[in-house]
């Protein structure tokens, strides 16, 4: 027989009645009594409300959760989905469920999966305006929680409501969901897991950490992105206006009181040249960041070339053309634009290597794990084998792989006796020496080079997420280099300190003897000192050179360039990696 629809009064004592279950449940875990919240909620007569079976499927999951039995709550979570799949409730402890275990993608999809009318839920709102502040999307968060605290926020949201704040606030939202567009593309090779053998243990909390390191990337990486055109614009706006003045300036002064239809022709060129020269100079510096040491021997070299050319056009001007003086300060002005241009370049990289090293530190087994799946899902398409872009980025993700375990096994845990760290040492090399073998299929591969790749790659990702640590493959370690003898040491030793003070003794020489001229001394010895300073480092210590080259293999990497492989200068330029 049809049934008559619930009253007003009816519907506020289901309420109530729900509001003092849940509180009592709440009230026994706080307690400790887990059995007891359970025998409770399991003997309780759901016999009213609309979703009986999601609420008491709810409450085992908080009781579960409160456990520390995650698998389980997200089990009682998934059942409780079955019958109710837009119970505000539920879906709302969902959500925070998954993100406290990290499982962003899971929960991004289950928002997805709303119907619109249960999603305007206070409570749904609430959990996903928390979800989306967690990751950083502050446009998200903002609407979830306007549409959660309507109430609270009226006045606010009045105020608000000019088009100028909702325009930007769009904007906003579009950047985000690009943002999130492109994490999901970034997660397509930990989709590989579904197809691994993994057998004997579950794995999504070791995908859920693959997702969200891949997240704290892109964060990182789109502030660097952010910084870097920061500083290019700060850069240009500081450059032109001054290089346009100073051609300006010697250009007047070459053409002896020119007149006014000269005078605006000399701006406008000026202008035109200083903002082509700021073009060039910042692609320049683009090129010379790509080098393995560009950044501090670009410094080096243009601060060099600018302090000669000074010293050139002081102590010849009185013997040259004008023109000449405006050649020789062009250049200059343009080397010591270049080392500043080049100088701004650092805070950017420095950033993202600092932060990004950060993130391998805290998730050092999901960064590996995710490098080695980047490199099976490469070798699983078409065309990498006749593409020498890709095997480069893949045979620099095996070194970066294998560079990670190395570290990864002496400095996680170390072993603080002598016989250990000599076997930790050993095993580390060992592990790291088995996995630079499989370059050799990407140097030169052959037709069976993606199968052979793909089945040694998975013994290292299922021992490194299952924990099996002594499980990976391990090999005799190459030997240590032979070490120098006296003779070598003294020689290397000698070589580098006359390298080291040779030019700072030129410039006293030259100095004593000649005389250089007063506004170049101080750019030469400025340098000579730099130098100096640089050459001692590298005599201090003999590795720093390949210290210097692990970093920038290290940030080449973490720039995540996913997909096909591109040129070095649209991977710099056009990415956001």
């Amino acid at each position: 027989m049809p049934t008559s629809p619930m009253k007003p009064e009816d519907t506020d004592a289901d309420e109530e009645a729900e509001a003092a279950r849940h509180s009592k449940v709440i009230e026994l875990i706080r307690q400790g009594r887990f059995e007891a919240a359970r025998d409770w909620v399991e003997s309780e007569a759901y016999d009213r409300g609309d979703n009986p079976r999601a609420e008491r499927m709810r409450l085992l999951a908080l009781i579960a959760r409160a456990e520390g039995d995650p698998a389980q709550s997200l089990a009682h979570m998934n059942e409780g989905r079955v019958s109710a799949p837009d119970y505000p409730r539920l879906v709302s402890d969902f959500i925070d469920l998954l993100v406290e275990l990290r499982r962003f993608r899971q929960a991004l999809d289950l928002i997805a999966e709303l119907d619109a009318s249960r999603s305007d839920d206070v409570l749904v709102r609430a959990s996903c305006g928390h979800f989306y502040k967690r990751l950083g999307l502050s446009a998200h968060a903002y609407l979830a929680y306007r549409g959660a605290y309507k109430e609270t926020l009226r006045k606010v949201s009045c105020r608000i409501r000019a088009g100028w704040f909702e325009t930007f606030v769009a904007r906003a939202v579009k950047r985000e969901d690009e943002s999130i567009g492109t994490w999901r593309r970034w997660l397509a090779p930990s989709m590989l897991f579904d197809d691994l053998p993994l057998s004997g243990f579950d794995s999504s909390q070791v995908r859920a950490n693959v997702e969200w390191l891949n997240w704290r990337r892109l964060t990182v990486s789109g502030l660097s992105g952010r910084l870097d055109r920061l500083f290019r614009w700060a850069w240009r706006l500081i450059y032109i206006p001054i290089s346009a003045a100073l051609a300006f300036h010697v250009s007047g002064r070459i053409l002896m009181n020119p007149g006014v239809v000269e005078q605006i022709f000399v701006a406008a060129a000026s202008l035109a040249v200083a903002a082509a020269t700021a073009d060039m100079i910042w692609r320049c510096h683009w090129w010379m960041a790509r080098e393995n040491v560009a950044l501090a021997v670009g410094i080096v070299t243009t601060l060099t070339i600018g302090g000669i050319l000074v010293a050139a056009r002081t102590y010849y001007s009185a013997f040259t053309a004008p023109w000449l003086t405006l050649f020789g300060l062009s250049l200059a002005f343009g080397s010591a634009s270049l080392a500043v241009a080049c100088a701004s370049l650092a805070a950017p990289q420095w950033h993202q290597a600092l932060r990004l090293g950060e993130l391998r530190r805290d998730e050092p087994h999901a960064w590996i794990v995710d490098t080695l799946l980047d490199v099976i899902y490469g070798v699983g398409r078409e065309g990498w084998r006749s593409n020498a872009w890709d095997r480069k980025y893949y045979v620099q993700l095996i070194e970066a792989a294998a560079r990670g375990l190395h570290g990864d096994f002496r400095h996680s845990v170390p072993a603080l006796d002598g016989e250990s760290e000599k076997w930790v040492a050993q095993r580390s090399a060992g592990v790291a020496a088995s996995l630079r073998a499989i370059k050799c299929e990407l140097i030169a591969p052959t037709i069976n080079s993606a199968t052979v790749i793909n089945k040694s790659l998975v013994r290292y990702i299922i021992a490194l997420a299952s924990g099996n640590l002594r499980q990976l493959p391990w090999v005799s370690p190459p030997p240590p280099p032979t070490p120098l003898g006296l003779r070598g040491r003294i020689w290397r030793t000698g070589k580098l300190s006359i390298i080291a003070i040779l030019p700072l003794t030129s410039v006293i020489i030259l100095n004593y003897t000649v005389g250089l001229p007063e506004i170049a001394q101080p750019w030469l010895l400025g340098v000579s000192v730099v130098w100096l300073v640089t050459s001692i480092l590298f005599i201090l210590d003999p590795q720093l050179r390949e210290k210097l080259d692990a970093m920038n293999l290290f940030i080449t990497i973490l720039r995540k360039e996913r997909g096909e492989a591109k040129t070095e200068e649209q991977a710099t330029i056009g990415s956001v990696k």
